[in-house]
């Protein structure tokens, strides 16, 4: 790539070019992830000043109608429910990124963070501000790549609902036509492991995938909060965030076509389970064979049933 300045004589202008050249040539071909909920995606994660002067490699951030910019946290920072909050720290979409580049530097992704805390599913759904607003910012970030998924981290304001599957897979229907994409992948996760207080959410929401195509439930295993019985500390946001890869690794890169032996001792589980296409790709993390990456043994998968019906 050639860089100049028209006046030829100051040597920033010519740095200044070859950045805003680089810039447009890694948003023309983005792998686009939208990614909303409610305040452990927005990220409470306590932040630190390496955070927020450090661009995430392999990553852009969707700001507004005036494009992008190289992702730094907080993530949540532009969520048009959100818009510059300080409540904004590290989430799991930091973790997230960064594996995904870990996994392939060639990769461009391209985030679509629009998370609002403390917001119920009924405000997401069809018809209501949040879904419009993460509907429209998600066609804008289309114009510079291709969508490939919806990270989903939401419950906590839903926690005894026990019609929550049925509900979130209407709405999912619902993003997946407004979106223009049948088979859009989307992968929602647990609440936080600590005490009883969500164990009734975390059993039911991997049900998900025994009924919805090309979806996947993240486990919360081991993970721990920062004090407040809600929200993840920053290095659990992070490995939610990796967790959250080795699920979309497997579900959008891999199709469900690679598989793989656990150990019998795993215990901690990333992938509650997957469908790519009418039949179960998912099994259990008692060292049965489950479709998964090749190296995904460090985040080890669910117990999910065999035998789940068609959708």
């Amino acid at each position: 790539m050639a860089c100049f300045s028209r006046r030829g004589t100051r040597a920033v202008a010519v740095v200044f070019t070859c950045v805003f050249a680089g810039a447009a040539q890694a948003q023309s071909n983005l792998d686009i992830f939208l990614l909303i909920g409610q305040s452990n995606m927005a990220g409470r994660g306590p932040m630190t000043h390496a955070d927020s002067v450090t661009d995430i490699a392999g990553a852009w951030l969707l700001k507004d109608t005036s494009g992008w910019e190289p992702a730094r946290n907080p993530l949540n920072k532009y969520s048009a429910e959100e818009y510059g909050s300080s409540a904004n720290q590290v989430g799991p979409g930091f973790g997230f990124a960064t594996e995904i580049h870990r996994l392939s530097p060639k990769i461009s992704l391209g985030l679509v963070v629009n998370a609002r805390g403390g917001s119920a599913l009924k405000e997401w759904t069809k018809g209501t501000k949040y879904y419009a607003d993460a509907v429209a910012r998600t066609r804008y970030a289309m114009k510079s790549g291709t969508l490939k998924g919806i990270l989903w981290h939401q419950g906590e304001s839903d926690n005894g609902d026990t019609a929550y599957v049925t509900r979130l897979q209407g709405f999912i229907d619902s993003l997946r036509k407004d979106l223009g994409r049948p088979d859009l992948p989307f992968i929602a996760g647990q609440l936080g492991p600590w005490g009883t207080k969500y164990a009734g959410f975390n059993a039911r929401i991997p049900a998900l995938v025994a009924r919805v195509p090309h979806t996947a439930v993240v486990r919360t295993d081991s993970l721990v909060d920062k004090g407040d019985s809600t929200h993840f500390d920053r290095a659990s946001q992070i490995k939610l965030g990796q967790r959250y890869a080795a699920a979309a690794w497997t579900l959008v890169y891999k199709d469900g076509t690679v598989t793989l032996k656990l150990p019998r001792q795993s215990g901690i589980a990333a992938v509650a389970g997957f469908r790519s296409g009418p039949a179960s790709l998912g099994r259990d993390a008692a060292g049965r064979t489950i479709s998964a990456r090749k190296n995904s043994a460090r985040f080890p998968l669910v117990p999910v049933s065999a035998e789940a019906p068609k959708p």
